[in-house]
């Protein structure tokens, strides 16, 4: 697994989501509809999601430990994000009451945007292994 593309991952997605769950938020709750709020504060949050996976996959070299460390890093960083710990994270507010059954659900999306993000995304070939000088 490839411990710094976690560690850098990691405190983005949850940063990131973070801000743009606030941004939204505060957008957009002087209209009072709840629906419109948890629609745009899912798709800014995806959005992030996505464009920051794509960029720190596009800088990390290609190797067996790249999904693991992507997943990792998805599910920690869900796991980080303060409105999912009351089940208000992402879109299945709109579907149930809050609760542990809307907190799973959006780890669901959460983990699938970002894996699906990571999987479409062509990371670096590995660098070649180092090869000693030779004289000519």
């Amino acid at each position: 697994m490839d411990v710094r593309l976690a560690a850098r991952l990691t405190p983005s997605l949850t940063g990131c989501a973070l801000v743009a769950w606030v941004v939204a938020v505060v957008l957009l709750l002087p209209a009072g509809n709840v629906t419109a709020i948890v629609i745009v504060r899912t798709l800014l949050c995806m959005g992030f999601l996505v464009f920051l996976t794509r960029v720190m996959v596009r800088r990390a070299y290609a190797g067996a430990g790249l999904l693991p460390a992507v997943l990792v890093s998805a599910v920690v960083s869900y796991a980080l994000f303060p409105p999912a710990w009351v089940g208000r994270g992402l879109l299945a507010q709109a579907v149930v009451d809050p609760g542990w059954v809307t907190a799973l659900l959006d780890a669901i999306l959460w983990v699938a945007v970002v894996v699906v993000a990571a999987r479409t995304t062509e990371p670096q070939d590995a660098p070649l292994p180092y090869q000693p000088y030779q004289q000519a």
